[in-house]
């Protein structure tokens, strides 16, 4: 399978990863982690619901329109979220 599922279909993964991957959560992505997943993503919410309904927390220098639901830019240095009072 070419669509980046394959690696999760051993038993031995799926054992781990399973209940994981179908309970809440949120995801902190890089921008080009989540380049390369908002092209397929969003699109499949047959194959993994959660992904879609998950806050997705991006680190990127740069501010992006969301292409995506549920999708924060995080834009600042970590330094100064930690100093911020919504962190």
């Amino acid at each position: 399978m070419g669509d980046g599922r394959s690696r999760f279909r051993a038993k031995s993964l799926g054992f781990g990863c399973g209940p994981q991957m179908h309970s809440e959560f949120d995801l902190l992505l890089g921008r080009k982690t989540y380049d390369q997943w908002v092209s397929y993503w969003p699109n499949h919410d047959d194959v993994w619901p959660e992904e879609n309904r998950a806050m997705k927390y991006v680190v990127t220098r740069q501010s992006q329109d969301s292409r995506w639901e549920a999708t924060t830019f995080l834009t600042e240095p970590v330094e100064a979220m930690y100093e911020s009072e919504s962190f």
